[in-house]
């Protein structure tokens, strides 16, 4: 008998050193001044069991445009998929996570892995996550504004005889705060992309993937993230990071905005946040 006993103490101490380890663990992730790892985190249960402190944030997306690929490959219908497709838009490299070329159309997909709960406007230039009940909230670009970026991008490729389509997929969320058509979740890729007419003959197909194979371009994530940040720094000063014109204040039918100086050679828009 006291052999039981002797096993269920040394249980109940090894739980404990576990449970202990992780709220030291879990501690000092929320300690860090930096969050490159947040949306590893889980928002439901014990909090301390949801995170994964040596996921970064880059293999999380990556996870995600790999859950979208191999649901795009269980579909019966023909098409043609480029997975993280790079290109120059201008000056700037341009990074997009799936084009499906088919005879229903071009479709341009944004994938997000974010967890917890997402909420924002299609107008807001920053959307919120929420993590564990509410207590802690994350901001990132507003994922709609980006892939009208990127369906632009394909648009000026491809040119404007066919229809190009732009959705946000959410594998891994809430999407209870978003009511926007072109945000949708993953089980819905299928309905979203084929619940319409065929409108693009098999010739324009294989013209259109010509096309996006030849704007193909090669760098690598860091040389693209650098990017980016050059680019956020023109914009904030004023500076088109299309072009590299000056962004001038313009009225517009629905408001100002500034436009580049170049127009309308080029069409670089900037949004007055009130």
């Amino acid at each position: 008998m006291w052999v039981l006993y002797v096993v269920l103490a040394f249980l109940i101490v090894a739980v404990v050193i576990v449970l202990v380890r992780k709220i030291i663990d879990y501690k000092k992730y929320r300690n860090r001044k930096d969050h490159t790892h947040r949306n590893t985190y889980g928002g439901y249960g014990f909090p301390f069991f949801n995170y994964h402190e040596k996921e970064s944030v880059e293999a999380i997306g990556k996870e995600g445009e790999s859950q979208v690929a191999y649901e795009l490959r269980s579909f019966k219908e023909n098409m043609y998929v480029f997975n993280d497709y790079k290109t120059m838009n201008g000056n700037r490299t341009c990074q997009i996570d799936h084009i499906v070329v088919s005879n229903y159309g071009i479709f341009v997909l944004e994938t997000k892995n974010y967890k917890g709960i997402i909420s924002g406007l299609r107008n807001q230039r920053e959307w919120t996550q929420t993590l564990l009940y509410g207590e802690e909230t994350y901001k990132f670009y507003n994922p709609i504004m980006q892939n009208n970026t990127h369906k632009g991008v394909v648009k000026r490729i491809v040119g404007n005889q066919v229809p190009i389509f732009a959705y946000v997929v959410f594998v891994n969320n809430d999407l209870e705060y978003i009511n926007e058509p072109d945000v949708i979740r993953l089980d819905e890729l299928h309905q979203a992309m084929f619940n319409r007419e065929q409108t693009i003959s098999n010739e324009q197909v294989q013209s259109i993937i010509s096309k996006l194979k030849e704007h193909k371009a090669d760098f690598t994530n860091e040389e693209h993230v650098n990017n980016i940040k050059k680019a956020a720094w023109m914009v904030e000063n004023n500076i088109c990071p299309r072009c590299g014109g000056k962004l001038v204040l313009r009225h517009g039918k629905f408001g100002d905005f500034y436009g580049c100086e170049n127009y309308p050679q080029c069409e670089f828009k900037k949004k007055i946040d009130i």
